[in-house]
């Protein structure tokens, strides 16, 4: 029994013996190793990809492109395009002329959205009126005139919408997507020309029926307006 005990005694000693002889030869961590982040290493790269991105817009000769493309941003772990009008034909003239990257992530409509607002053309004495009936396929903006010959203010933004029947159907026209929050009085008894963007360089108009969307406050109340008008060669 005793020399149980004993064997006993010197096999935990012996075993302790070479847990610790393991434990320290295991390697020490160096205080002044560089530390890798992968995912700053990542985002600084998406950064430069971007600088370089941005020098190449404003270089380009391709204006239609140049007008297309409205913003840009890094989104997480990609490159956001912003797009007026986002189709596969234009992203691949963007990846052709500017950058091709698996990080880009286009933005935008692609023109074929479903319009399904409605409005008036007069709200009591306030109306919205095209300031002519027609204009070429070719004009950079379409012009419209807001008259208020109520006894009351009325006011608007500067957001608009657009909208070109194809086939018996409304859809939105790409246009402008950033507006300024602040609104426009207009008093009773006044009138203001207000501006559409139309893009013919990126949205090719056709010759048809347009319509021009604006919210206006009226009473206290936010009414959709409309003004239809065409296009023509």
């Amino acid at each position: 029994m005793k020399h149980l005990f004993l064997l006993l005694v010197l096999s935990c000693l012996i075993g302790w013996g070479c847990t610790n002889k393991q434990q320290s030869i295991q390697p020490r961590p160096t205080p002044n190793a560089p530390v890798i982040d992968i995912n700053e290493a990542e985002q600084e790269k998406l950064s430069a990809q971007l600088e370089e991105l941005r020098k190449r817009l404003d270089a380009t000769t391709d204006t239609p492109l140049r007008i297309n493309a409205i913003g840009n941003g890094r989104e997480g772990h990609t490159l956001r395009i912003d797009l007026i009008r986002n189709t596969p034909e234009w992203q691949k003239r963007f990846r052709e002329q500017i950058m091709d990257s698996p990080a880009l992530r286009f933005d935008g409509p692609d023109g074929q959205e479903p319009c399904e607002l409605d409005g008036a053309a007069q709200i009591g004495d306030v109306r919205l009126v095209p300031q002519q009936n027609a204009f070429p396929t070719s004009s950079q903006e379409a012009h419209f005139i807001l008259y208020n010959q109520s006894e009351d203010t009325i006011s608007y933004g500067s957001d608009y919408y657009l909208a070109y029947e194809k086939a018996g159907h409304w859809y939105y026209l790409p246009t402008d997507r950033v507006f300024d929050l602040l609104k426009i009085s207009l008093l009773p008894n006044g009138q203001t020309t207000l501006s559409a963007n139309l893009y013919p360089e990126v949205n090719e108009n056709r010759p048809g029926k347009y319509r021009f969307f604006k919210e206006v406050e009226i009473n206290g109340r936010e009414e959709m307006m409309m003004a239809e008008f065409s296009l023509h060669k």
